[in-house]
């Protein structure tokens, strides 16, 4: 180890919360006490693809960067604000952004530690005290047996002769949530611009920052799995107190016992007590009571008039749509993205909303972000990225039928999309493009679409979804591998740097976080971002949604902006549930 570089502990307890991911999330976030707050929010269920959903409500700082500057924000201090100008220097943003993405992620990361009396644990009694550890890779044990209990199959394993068993170490990677503590927010869609030399015609009505992101070392999971709630701390350790002639081995002896009773004592419990302090002042303490709570506060607001208003009308998005074809027809592309933008004013907190939306369209990829100024609720069906260790895939979205409204139209509409040859065509050019993007930084050979124009059912539409792999070559980090990929190909076009281009001359607004990415990066290295869509944004008390869809030759403008609206069902049906206008 250097001098100057640290490792990483993550500490992993669980707790006992009777109350869903939803549950939980409102009454944080209705209490007032965070003006900073993640949810990445598994949703829909089940989903193979995302098996936790994180509440993050304490971060230790955020990070946010503008087109003139970057900042980082403690909360309740003064803000720290970066000496480079970004407008004359587009380089200078990357920089900021490959800083916290790749300098913050711990080199030399511990592994993660289970306190958990029920799945995984190495127990000990001193002085009639129970003391419980565990970790993915047991360097550390006490009595120097580390035990291993599957309560759900009533099966234990061992640390044999300096190993673990498979069938032991099958169990840890199944139980281990990805994320264990670094950033989380959103990149908006507009650093594309500083990914590439592109016009700048639209108009920034939004002014969001670039990027933004807070950075949490303690925070809650859940397991769809099992159940069950989890509390996560970091413990950084620097290097400087190893001692030269130790191993790194024995240094983690002397850390991790310490830590471990420091979490259980001190730190975790704190957290806790605050949470349940929160909970035991709220009245509604049940998802039915939560929604009827909801419809009494806004029951004065029935009788409004839900004002909705599009940055095109519709003549003028079909207009865009035949312009989108000539350039086809031409030559200059293969496909592009096109999409509108409807906002009115609304006088909703912004958790309620995304509590009703969530229920109303449930996604795997679902996200609500709070920033002191800015409120964003996602319930995307599209994961962009997911890189753990070496490996990593990308799932875009082409294909759209609205669900029908009883199971014979349903099965109807998902068959039309099945037998598509229009969009078949429109996911081939999209995979054929990620493939290609993968291909930038992914091992020779690696690069594999392992699921191909499967369809895919959520609450108010089909879709079809292929999903490419790789295996990252070595030397490659995550602010490479986002400069490589995005934005997402799904959302943009092909070729994609022309397909921008013309983005930019049909849409007169900037898109913002729209088709931009919302997720986490890992102090290990683990990153999983959405594709922003389905998704509204709140600010100085407007309210903002995008619908799109995918232009090719033979699209038809009329299909295709209905298209849109059918996208939008859900956000508008969420609005119109504050207002009584359906």
């Amino acid at each position: 180890m250097g001098k100057n570089s640290n490792t990483a502990l993550s500490v992993i307890a669980p707790v006992d919360f009777n109350f869903e991911c939803s549950e939980l999330f409102y009454f944080l976030s209705s209490s007032g006490n965070y003006r900073y707050m993640s949810f990445l929010d598994s949703s829909l269920l089940p989903n193979k693809y995302s098996k936790y959903s994180y509440l993050l409500f304490e971060p230790c700082f955020a990070v946010r960067a503008s087109k003139r500057f970057g900042e980082i924000i403690y909360p309740g201090k003064s803000n720290l604000i970066m000496d480079n100008t970004f407008t004359n220097n587009p380089g200078n943003i990357n920089d900021f952004l490959d800083y916290f993405t790749a300098s913050h992620i711990s080199k030399n990361s511990s592994g993660k530690y289970y306190v958990n009396d029920n799945i995984c644990l190495n127990s000990t009694e001193e002085n009639n005290v129970k003391k419980i550890i565990f970790s993915d890779k047991p360097h550390v044990f006490l009595k120097n047996v580390l035990k291993i209990c599957n309560y759900k199959e009533n099966a234990k394993y061992y640390y044999e002769n300096g190993k673990l068993t498979s069938s032991a170490r099958s169990l840890i990677k199944s139980s281990l949530p990805d994320f264990t503590g670094g950033l989380a927010g959103f990149i908006s869609y507009d650093y594309k611009n500083y990914l590439e030399k592109l016009p700048k015609t639209a108009k920034d009505d939004q002014e969001l920052p670039v990027f933004y992101f807070l950075h949490f070392c303690r925070f809650l999971a859940f397991s769809h799995q099992l159940n069950k709630w989890f509390i996560i701390k970091n413990y950084n350790i620097n290097a400087d107190f190893y001692n030269r002639k130790n191993s790194i081995y024995k240094a983690r002896t002397k850390i991790l016992e310490p830590g471990i009773e420091k979490c259980i004592s001190g730190d975790m419990e704190e957290t806790m007590e605050r949470i349940k302090n929160i909970i035991n002042s709220k009245n509604f303490l049940s998802k039915d009571k939560i929604f009827k709570h909801i419809a009494r506060k806004y029951g004065c607001q029935k009788t409004a008039k839900l004002d909705l208003r599009s940055n095109l009308n519709k003549d003028e998005y079909k207009k865009a749509v035949n312009i989108a074809k000539k350039y086809i027809h031409e030559g200059d592309i293969y496909q592009v993205n096109m999409t509108q933008r409807f906002k009115c004013s609304l006088e909703v907190e912004p958790y309620d909303l995304y509590f009703i939306l969530r229920t109303r369209n449930a996604a795997p990829f679902s996200a609500y972000l709070s920033f002191p100024d800015v409120k964003i609720g996602s319930s995307s069906p599209e994961r962009f990225l997911f890189l753990k260790k070496d490996k990593i895939h990308t799932r875009p979205i082409k294909g759209t039928r609205p669900r029908g409204k009883n199971a014979t139209q349903d099965a109807f509409l998902k068959n039309e999309l099945k037998n598509s040859i229009k969009d078949h065509a429109e996911l081939n050019m999209i995979v054929d493009l990620e493939r290609n993007d993968l291909g930038k930084f992914c091992k020779y050979g690696t690069v594999k679409v392992k699921e191909h124009a499967v369809v895919e059912k959520y609450a108010k539409v089909f879709h079809l979804v292929s999903t490419v792999t790789g295996k990252v070559q070595h030397g490659y980090d995550i602010a490479d591998i986002l400069k490589a990929t995005f934005p997402g190909g799904s959302i943009t076009g092909a070729p994609k740097i022309r397909a921008m281009e013309i983005i930019d001359e049909l849409e007169n607004i900037t898109r913002g976080v729209y088709t931009g990415a919302i997720g986490y990066i890992g102090i290990d290295g683990t990153m999983d971002l959405n594709i922003v869509i389905r998704t509204f944004v709140i600010k100085n008390k407007i309210f903002y949604y995008n619908v799109g869809g995918g232009i090719v030759e033979d699209s038809s403008a009329e299909e295709e902006y209905q298209e849109t609206l059918d996208k939008g069902l859900a956000l508008k049906e969420t609005l119109e549930y504050f207002t009584g206008s359906s």
